[in-house]
Parts: structure tokens; C-alpha cells; sequence
């Protein structure tokens, strides 16, 4: 009897092990092609749940049939002979860079020189399917929103060609945008904070002449704190755990607009020589706005905190509770008071009076009109009627020309404001006040008086 039952066991072992090497043989998936080509097939696995078929609309039931991981049809046993072998990648087709679009780039050798590809592209090259498509290129902070972005990163690892998403914490977004650059028709998707579309940003400036067709608009897929940019381009202050289907379609139906984007350099004044050795200057462009002041030291202060402690900063909630404690014992410190003695600001080469009315504690250079996540520091106008933020009276008629000012992200302006305190920053984030209108100009001169305040950022 032991014996028999021995033999049983080896058998049902032998039966297990065949079962899982087919069906993780049905589930692996050609992500590339060993050589373009023009046709892709599907790609059967088991059906796990009840959906139509799409040859004779029955109902297929699990294990009654097979699903197209590609395109996500389902269809009986008895009916897959019937169905095309070809796959036109379904719902998503606008979406999707096939595998047999994405093949081997192999090194070429032009005057006694190799190529180089960057790490982490794994030596592949990817040509777009078509006039009709727009492959769509993901990249993912996993560490903004919690943990929002790792299942952001899987669920579109499954709905995309794996070969699409990018984990942008393993080597950044530049393998992404080398496999993107000879695309000629493509969109990308950020999947993070403002400080993940900087960052991508500011790769595609590295990488500008790589793409050969372009640079290709970029969408956001809001992850982090504020979302400011998200918000100035409508694609709202953060994901609620949206359908990603919902996004995507979103997307299609996008038009692209410009961003200007402020190119910053910092320097000695002439005939000083530099004392002491600083930091290296970490970014020189400026993509929602740049501040001096409370308003800098308040973000720096925040920002050393969760490099340091980032366990506390695992949610969006908790982190606008920090923003809100640093900016309550900003109040109380004071350490940026005066600030429009130590400064003097040039506008269009026009000299800019910071001490009108009363003194400010900081300055702030907006591009766009979204900060502190969903605030206007600009305003609106005067005119019309209805409630609108309370803003400085104007004592000349360029200023009240100044006060009837619009903003626009691509207009090749840069608004200038004022910020009097930790507690008029609150006052703009209830919506019930505006900053201080100093300036709209293309160019602006900020010349260091002072140098005895280590607050000023």
C-alpha cells in the first residue's frame, strides 16, 4: 500500500509541476521581437472570469475559453479556429507599442566610433506602429503618494506593454526616453509630484538631440503634495484611485499647450570675489515658480525633513500637516523679516519698489498661477463683478495697468509678487486674499545687499 501511494504522489507531482509550467508558458509574454515586424498574433491565456465572446457573444465562463492579453478579447474553446490570428490590440490600440515594434538596436560603427546607449535600455530600438497610434511612454516615482505609485506602476505594467512603464527609482527616466526617442508619434506620462516632471524634464533637455522626430508632449498623472502644475494644466490635484482606462482615454482626447520654463543663473556681483566655497546650484530652471523668503524657508526646512525622516511622510494629508506646523513656527521666528532691505530687484531693467506700503518677508516668481497646491499668489482682476481676492491698493496708473494683468503659462511673462508673512501665506490658502503684484516682465535682476541673514533661501 505504501508503495502504491509513493507511486500516486510522484504522479500527482509529475501532473502539478506539467500544469504550472504551461500555464506560466501561456502567461509569459513577448514584450519585443527579434526583428520588426508588421503582424502581431494573439496571445491566449486561460480565462479567469465570465465575459463575451467575441465571436458568437456567449457567455465564457472561467476555464471555458481563452483571453488576448494583448487586445482583451475573450472567446470559447470551439470558436477560437473561426477568429483571425491577427490582433489589432483592441481598446487601447492608440495607446500600445507593440512587441513587433520594438526590436535589437545593435552597435554601429561610423568613423571608427560606437554608438553608445545608455544604461539600463538594454540595447533595444522601437519605431511607432503607425499615423493612427500614439504609443504612450509611463514613467513612475513609486515613492510619491504613499504607495500609490508602486500599484500605478503594476497596473499599468499589465494593461500596456511591460516594455512601456518605467520605474523611474531604478535608473531614472532615461532609458524610458532612449527606447521613445526615434518614435515619431508618442506620448509620455508622468506618474508623480512636480518634482517628478522637473526631473523628466529636465532629462529631456539632456537628451534633446536624440529625438529625432521631436520632443513629445508630456501629461501628469498627480502623485504628489501640491500637484500645482497638474492642476495649472487640468489634470487635477491628485489621483483618487481613478480607473486607469479613465486616464488613458483622458489622454486621447488631450490638446497640448506650451510652458514656458525660466532659465536661472547665479553669480558673483563685479568686483566682489567669492569668500567661501557654496553648494553647487542642484537646477537652473525654474517650471512653476521660485521664491525668496518665508515662503523658500518654509519648503527648504520641509524638504530636510523628509530626506530625513521619511516614514512621516508617507501620505498627502501628512504632509500639508507639516507644511502647516513649519509654517505656524515660521510665524512666530520671524527669520525673514525686512527682506526688501537686503535685496534690490530689476525688472526689464527697471528697478522694482519692494517697499511700498509695508515690508516683505519674501518674494516669490510665478510661471504659473497654481501654488501652495491650488492657490492663486497673483489674483484676480478688479473688474466685474462677483468676490474676488483683496489686493494692495495701486497709487499710479502703470500699477493699476499692472492690477488688470492676466496670467499665462505661455505668454513668455514671469509674474514678480510680494508675500508680507508666514501669515498672509494662510490668508492665500483660505482663498479670502492675493500677493503683493510687483511685476510682469521676461527678464529679472535680483541683486544681494545683505549678506548677514542665513534664513534667506
Amino acid at each position: 500500500l505504501s508503495d502504491t501511494l509513493s507511486e500516486l504522489l510522484t504522479i500527482f507531482n509529475f501532473l502539478s509541476t506539467l500544469l504550472i509550467i504551461d500555464y506560466a508558458a501561456s502567461n509569459c509574454i513577448r514584450t519585443f521581437s527579434n526583428r520588426q515586424q508588421d503582424k502581431l498574433y494573439h496571445h491566449w491565456q486561460d480565462a479567469n472570469t465570465t465575459a463575451k465572446c467575441a465571436k458568437c457573444r456567449g457567455n465564457v465562463s472561467a476555464f471555458q475559453g481563452k483571453r488576448c492579453r494583448w487586445c482583451r478579447s475573450y472567446v470559447h474553446h470551439r470558436c477560437m479556429a473561426s477568429l483571425p490570428q491577427e490582433c489589432d490590440l483592441g481598446a487601447l490600440s492608440y495607446h500600445v507599442l507593440p512587441p513587433t515594434h520594438i526590436f535589437p538596436a545593435f552597435l554601429e560603427r561610423k568613423s571608427s566610433s560606437f554608438r553608445v546607449h545608455p544604461r539600463g535600455t538594454n540595447l533595444l530600438q522601437a519605431v511607432s506602429p503607425g499615423p493612427h497610434a500614439r504609443p504612450l511612454l509611463v514613467l513612475v516615482n513609486p515613492k510619491s503618494g504613499g504607495k500609490q505609485g508602486i500599484r500605478i506602476l503594476q497596473k499599468f505594467a499589465y494593461i500596456l506593454n511591460p516594455r512601456q512603464v518605467y520605474d523611474l527609482s531604478k535608473n531614472g527616466p532615461e532609458p524610458g526616453l532612449h527606447l521613445f526617442s526615434t518614435v515619431s508619434n508618442c506620448n509620455i506620462l508622468v506618474c508623480g509630484g512636480d518634482g517628478t516632471i522637473g526631473w523628466v524634464l529636465e532629462s529631456m533637455d539632456k537628451m534633446e538631440s536624440l529625438f529625432v522626430h521631436g520632443r513629445p508632449p508630456v501629461s501628469v498623472l498627480p502623485l504628489g503634495t501640491g500637484n500645482d502644475l497638474a492642476r495649472c494644466l487640468r489634470w487635477g490635484g491628485g489621483y483618487e484611485n481613478e480607473s486607469l482606462y479613465k486616464i488613458l482615454h483622458q489622454i486621447e482626447r488631450a490638446t497640448s499647450v506650451d510652458l514656458d520654463r525660466w532659465f536661472i543663473k547665479i553669480m558673483p556681483k563685479e568686483g566682489q570675489r567669492k569668500k567661501e566655497q557654496g553648494d553647487p546650484q542642484p537646477y537652473n530652471i525654474i517650471n512653476n515658480y521660485f521664491s525668496i523668503g518665508v515662503d523658500a524657508s518654509i519648503a527648504h526646512r520641509f524638504h530636510v525633513m523628509r530626506e530625513k525622516y521619511p516614514e512621516k511622510f508617507n501620505s498627502r494629508m501628512r504632509n500639508k500637516l507639516w507644511y502647516f506646523e513649519l509654517g505656524t513656527s515660521e510665524t512666530l521666528s520671524s527669520s525673514c523679516k525686512n527682506l526688501h532691505e537686503q535685496i534690490d530687484i530689476h525688472c526689464d531693467g527697471e528697478t522694482v519698489d519692494l517697499g511700498q506700503d509695508c515690508s516683505l518677508e519674501g518674494i516669490a516668481l510665478l510661471n504659473i498661477h497654481s501654488i501652495y497646491g491650488g492657490s492663486d499668489l497673483w489674483g484676480k482682476s478688479r473688474k466685474g463683478k462677483g468676490r474676488f481676492f483683496q489686493l494692495p491698493r495701486m497709487n499710479s496708473n502703470e500699477k493699476m495697468q499692472l492690477q488688470s494683468r492676466v496670467q499665462d503659462i505661455g505668454d513668455g511673462l514671469i509674474e514678480l509678487v510680494g508675500l508680507e508673512s508666514a501669515m498672509q501665506m494662510g490668508q492665500i490658502k483660505a482663498g479670502v486674499r492675493g500677493a503683493r503684484r510687483l511685476s510682469q516682465c521676461s527678464t529679472i535682476v535680483i541683486e544681494w545687499v545683505l549678506y548677514s541673514n542665513p534664513h534667506i533661501f
